[in-house]
């Protein structure tokens, strides 16, 4: 049941609804079995706060590592690649992934948003299905010394 606190600040509050818990709901069921979930919705509906509202309170009982990496026209793979890692801690030199214990819970804001190449390439995106593609092998990230 909903109760209102003076003191929360109102950009934070969160009105459950129908629709609010039931995406929690599915939201929390994907991260407890680790898969991927891609939120599709118009501008303003609330994505990001019900995703990470929901990422914070599961965080603690899931042993999760949230990181929320936002993009826009100017993210470079480099400055998606850096944010990514800052989250991490080095395995080996050229190996990264979550602390010990721990799953690393990557909610990525904006994902249209970063600028075409003159091929239509979107390197930051390219990145990401690369870190997607080496986490479904294992819950580590292979840093490519190319990439860089």
């Amino acid at each position: 049941m909903f109760q209102y606190r003076p003191e929360q600040p109102y950009h934070s509050i969160v009105v459950p609804t129908v629709d609010t818990l039931r995406y929690s709901s599915l939201l929390r069921m994907a991260l407890e079995h680790s898969a991927s979930v891609l939120l599709v919705g118009a501008s303003g509906v609330g994505k990001t706060l019900l995703v990470q509202s929901t990422v914070e309170s599961a965080a603690a009982a899931l042993t999760l590592v949230p990181a929320v990496l936002s993009l826009s026209a100017q993210s470079s793979s480099a400055a998606t690649q850096a944010a990514v890692e800052a989250r991490l801690e080095k395995v080996t030199k050229t190996v990264w992934g979550a602390p010990p214990g721990k799953r690393l819970a990557l909610f990525i804001d904006d994902v249209n948003m970063p600028a075409s190449e003159a091929y239509g390439a979107h390197p930051p995106i390219e990145l990401l299905r690369q870190l997607k593609v080496c986490m479904g092998a294992g819950p580590q990230f292979i840093q490519q010394s190319a990439v860089r």
